[in-house]
């Protein structure tokens, strides 16, 4: 446990140079650290998992690596080379949302969860995705709208999972999970906002202290579960 401790000591170092480093506008300190964020995230759940064999842990595992993938594709965005890196990024964190949605569902399915019990409670998350969606679809190019679009499904699709998860698990397992998506989504929220619809000043300040946060509760939240199931 000791060392585990260590592990979480690191991702808030990390986290505190990420965030320096967009406050001060140093990019020698994101390059640095962001792309560590989640690969020591995920150490830590590995360790903090290890005894146990679960469907959930490795979902979880393989959706940090991505998130890690993702975190360095968005930061080389811009770059003059041509390369599309936000539409990779996109992609990789579509792939950690299914991970993550996956993962959840396998402890708790929608079809027996919260939600099969109180189906209404389902109407904010589709009212969340269509605000969203008209919100962003007229400064969206032609050639990504269906793809922000499918992210913004499957986004929503791994809240969703959460949320089911309401009455099903334990309450402090769940509590981490929820303000973990809820979190998440609100990052990836602002990221949709400053690029397709209203550029605001500090938003990359927002987007990371949100994420950062996000990540750490969803998994923190998993590697509960991961232990009780």
């Amino acid at each position: 446990m000791h060392k585990n401790l260590r592990w979480l000591g690191l991702y808030a170092f990390a986290s505190f140079v990420e965030l320096l480093g967009d406050i001060t506008g140093d990019a020698r300190l994101t390059y640095v650290s962001k792309p560590l964020l989640m690969p020591i995230l995920g150490l830590w759940f590995y360790f903090e998992t290890k005894a146990y064999r679960s469907y959930l842990r490795g979902a979880m595992l393989v959706g940090l690596a991505f998130a890690t993938l993702g975190d360095t594709l968005l930061m080389l965005n811009g770059r003059p080379d041509g390369f599309p890196y936000f539409l990779a990024g996109l992609g990789a964190f579509l792939i950690t949302q299914i991970c993550y949605a996956a993962g959840f569902q396998s402890v708790v399915r929608i079809t027996q969860g919260y939600l099969k019990q109180k189906p209404v409670f389902i109407l904010p998350f589709i009212a969340y995705l269509v605000g969203l969606m008209a919100l962003l679809w007229s400064g969206i190019p032609p050639e990504m709208k269906i793809p922000v679009a499918l992210y913004g499904t499957i986004l929503t699709t791994m809240a969703v999972s959460v949320f089911n998860l309401k009455e099903q698990v334990a309450l402090d397992a769940f509590s981490m999970l929820f303000y973990g998506a809820f979190l998440f989504v609100l990052s990836d929220s602002m990221i949709a906002v400053a690029k397709f619809a209203y550029a605001f000043d500090d938003a990359h300040i927002g987007i990371m202290v949100t994420y950062i946060a996000g990540q750490w509760l969803l998994v923190s939240g998993a590697a509960v579960l991961v232990r009780e199931v």
